[in-house]
């Protein structure tokens, strides 16, 4: 799923021209790398969820 989803948007650059939103590469890796992140379980300080308050 990672991968895939790292391969989305130069894919998407080559088929369309474009990517949704025009949304660049930096915007995209930050993205992609904070979804890989909390998928591995790799952050360790989580934003706290505001429904888990209650």
């Amino acid at each position: 799923m990672l991968l895939s989803s790292l391969t989305y948007l130069p894919l998407l650059e080559l088929l369309i021209g474009h990517t949704p939103g025009e949304l660049g590469r930096e915007v995209f890796l930050t993205a992609w790398t904070e979804h890989a992140a909390r998928t591995l379980a790799l952050r360790t300080n989580p934003s706290p969820n505001p429904s888990a308050a209650d």
